[in-house]
């Protein structure tokens, strides 16, 4: 049920998001950049989803927490919480 719930989040989430690909079409770009752009996202988009529903976390949520060394998720600002919290400790690995 707890994959469910997070999927339908994803889903729910991703339709609210404005993607780059439709802004770039309005300022003139290339149709080939465009194109190229919106399936970057559909990639990027199916990996987020995939990796949320596994372990709980985007694939922005995996990069930053290795780039800080704390644990991260970019979706605690929905609930006013901090975006990283605490350092993780050398040997803990991210979930």
């Amino acid at each position: 049920m707890l994959t469910f719930i997070r999927a339908s989040c994803v889903l729910c989430a991703s339709l609210c998001v404005t993607a780059c690909a439709p802004l770039l079409a309005i300022i003139g770009s290339s149709p080939p950049l465009i194109q190229l752009i919106a399936e970057a996202e559909r990639i990027k988009l199916v990996g987020d989803g995939v990796s949320y529903v596994g372990s709980g976390k985007t694939i922005t949520d995996h990069v930053l927490s290795t780039v800080v060394g704390a644990d991260c998720s970019v979706l605690n600002f929905v609930s006013r919480d901090p975006v990283c919290a605490e350092a993780l400790s050398p040997g803990m690995i991210n979930p």
